[in-house]
Order: structure tokens, then sequence, then C-alpha cells
């Protein structure tokens, strides 16, 4: 049996990507492809943007590479 306290502790998190996931679901409905093209792109141009700016910073922020942001990016979506 799990640690209850350990699966309510990430209970509140889980439910908020939930509620992102449902919301994202629901704005990509409303788009058409090429706005959803565009998105996309918006997206790995922001990414690149701070990918670039955290290896500008590697004194701060050691030397993450692509996979290592998009790791971590997962956590929250």
């Amino acid at each position: 049996m799990p640690d209850l306290v350990e699966v309510a502790h990430h209970l509140p998190g889980r439910v908020k990507r939930a509620e992102l996931r449902s919301i994202r679901s629901q704005l990509q409905r409303g788009m058409s492809d090429e706005q959803r093209r565009q998105e996309r792109q918006v997206e790995r141009d922001q990414m690149a943007a701070i990918l670039d700016l955290m290896q500008k910073n590697s004194d701060k922020f050691g030397s993450p590479s692509l996979d290592d942001m998009q790791s971590q990016l997962k956590l929250y979506m």
C-alpha cells in the first residue's frame, strides 16, 4: 500500500498539471492548423532562447542541454 502522506504530498501538483493539460487541449481544439504550427514554432524559439541564456550563464545554471531542459519541462506540463 502506498504511503498516503507521500501520495497526498504530490496530489496538488498532479491536479494542477491535469488542469493545465485540459486547458491547453481546449485551446488547441479552437486553433487552426496554422495557429498550432505557429504556436509550436514559438515554443521552440522560446526554448532555444532560454537554453542560450542558461548556457551563457553557466556559472549560475551549470551546463544544461536541450534534453535536460525538456525533461525538466515535462515535470510541469
